[in-house]
């Protein structure tokens, strides 16, 4: 299977174009702190504690919301709610190819 390219921006603003084999991690949030940025997972990809919130920049919007992270997510108040994803949410498929995905520091947030 090909790797799957997407970008990741940062909290600083920073963009990363990364490429990964699919399913290669659990998750999103998994791959992020492994290769981009440690501060982000708390709860290691429960669902329970929000610091993994993506906001998807661009591309074909992605899977829908399971009911918990949809009970999470209602806890942030955010204009750009259809877009904001946790990342531990997210599987690293072919739907991921080309979208951007903005970390969300969700310190500022709550």
């Amino acid at each position: 299977m090909k790797n799957v390219c997407f970008t990741i921006i940062d909290t600083i603003g920073e963009s990363h174009l990364v490429e990964v084999k699919p399913y290669a991690y659990n998750s999103l949030m998994e791959f992020i702190v492994d290769e981009l940025y440690e501060e982000i997972g708390d709860c290691m990809g429960r669902a329970w504690c929000g610091t993994c919130i993506l906001r998807q920049i661009n591309g074909r919007q992605i899977t829908q919301l399971e009911p918990d992270e949809k009970i999470m997510l209602e806890k942030y108040p955010n204009p750009d709610k259809d877009w904001i994803r946790l990342s531990c949410q997210i599987e690293i498929t072919p739907d991921l190819e080309n979208t951007c995905w903005e970390i969300v520091d969700s310190r500022l947030i709550m």
